[in-house]
């Protein structure tokens, strides 16, 4: 299951430069798997086509 993200980064890119975080990616620390960040109360939901360990291949949906 993915374990990293950048949230430190675009937090300070908010906070200096006034730019909010866009879709972010989580992943885990060797790339191999990776997951949308959805926002509350969104869920990552598996399309149904495409590699399953991208996170391409997900939607956020209210869950």
């Amino acid at each position: 299951m993915p374990k990293t993200a950048d949230l430190l980064s675009e937090l300070e890119a908010w906070v200096k430069d006034g730019k909010a975080p866009g879709n972010l990616i989580n992943e885990n620390t060797d790339g191999s798997v990776s997951r949308p960040l959805c926002q509350h109360p969104e869920w990552p939901r598996y399309k149904g086509e495409g590699n399953p360990n991208l996170a391409a291949s997900f939607n956020c949906v209210k869950s």
